[in-house]
């Protein structure tokens, strides 16, 4: 583990429990109350975040969600990215990777372990990307708009990787720093979209310092009306986040009936 993690994290965990308890009001709201006893005691224990992304599935990150405000959520996304231990690695090396704001900006650092005989990038999660993306084999998946070296390491060999949004599509991961290129691409995105797929859209974290132009309300304001929802945000690289979206629990249902 990197030197200072466990202190960081020890941090980041008080901050999550004191700013949970914060924003809950027992006497109205006795699921949150329940949920924030929930957290306590499973971080404290650790001295970390570490359980606050295990016991939440899609549905209690959903919920959380939509009880804090889209900053809040998105700090508490970042604390657990960072500091989670079961996303921190031992295994370090340089990586050239470029940010979204400086193309031939040089990482360190970078976590990396061996995967089915080659190298998986694993960003700030111990999980390999591909897992993490929701890709399983034989998928379709798109990838679009990355910036330069952004790859999805160590796929299923039965994976078929385009770099055209043709459906239908199982995955697609979309990058994009304005939010006019969202907007002029969602009609493709989603018509490529298979019923049972899943879009994320990338932009670039501010938590990192980078400048973005798109946040993460904006693309709920964009993408819902689809028939989407929302339902995690995640930390792709150091430089970017992803917001995952599906179609409603009515229309994967029906299988053909999803569309823009």
């Amino acid at each position: 583990m990197p030197a200072g993690a466990t202190a960081v994290g020890n941090r980041s965990a008080r901050f999550l429990v004191n700013l949970v308890g914060t924003r809950v009001d027992p006497a109205k709201d006795q699921a949150n109350n329940a949920w924030v006893r929930t957290a306590s005691e499973a971080m404290e224990p650790h001295g970390t975040g570490a359980r606050y992304v295990n016991f939440l599935g899609d549905e209690g990150e959903a919920s959380v969600r939509s009880a804090y405000q889209a900053d809040t959520y998105t700090r508490l996304q970042d604390l657990k990215a960072r500091y989670d231990p079961t996303n921190l690695s031992t295994s370090t090396r340089t990586s050239s990777r470029p940010s979204p704001t400086s193309p031939t900006a040089a990482h360190s650092a970078q976590t990396c372990v061996r995967y089915r005989g080659g190298p998986v990038m694993f960003g700030y999660s111990g999980t390999p990307l591909w897992r993490k993306l929701g890709v399983k084999p034989s998928h379709t998946v798109a990838v679009l708009g990355q910036p330069t070296g952004w790859v999805i390491e160590g796929l299923p060999e039965d994976v078929v990787l385009r770099s055209r949004a043709q459906g239908p599509l199982e995955a697609i991961v979309a990058f994009f720093d304005r939010r006019s290129e969202v907007e002029r691409r969602r009609p493709v995105l989603v018509r490529a979209l298979h019923w049972d797929g899943s879009i994320w859209i990338a932009w670039p974290r501010k938590a990192t310092g980078h400048v973005s132009h798109i946040s993460e309300n904006d693309l709920r304001a964009i993408i819902l009306p689809t028939g989407l929802v929302d339902t995690k945000v995640a930390a792709l690289d150091e430089d970017w986040s992803g917001l995952k979206f599906v179609w409603r629990k009515e229309r994967r249902s029906r299988p053909g009936s999803a569309s823009d």
